[in-house]
């Protein structure tokens, strides 16, 4: 893609009557989420998505920051 174009490739929403199940939901559409020939951050939100402190709740701004390790 080159590189005068934004690389938002698409924007995944999910909802749900309560946190706990707005969590499920999206952690469903990014397992069904299917996207080839470019690089994308699906791997990351999913493993976002099975972190303890993101699932109590408890981030900053800084949660990439604090968490490189997520990026590997």
């Amino acid at each position: 893609m080159p590189g005068c174009f934004d690389s938002l490739l698409a924007k995944l929403l999910a909802w749900g009557p309560d946190r706990d199940s707005a969590i499920r939901r999206m952690r469903t559409a990014l397992d069904e989420t299917i996207i080839t020939g470019v690089d994308h951050l699906i791997p990351l939100h999913r493993r976002i998505m099975d972190e303890k402190d993101f699932l109590a709740g408890d981030i900053t701004i800084a949660y990439i920051d604090e968490h490189q390790e997520l990026l590997g």
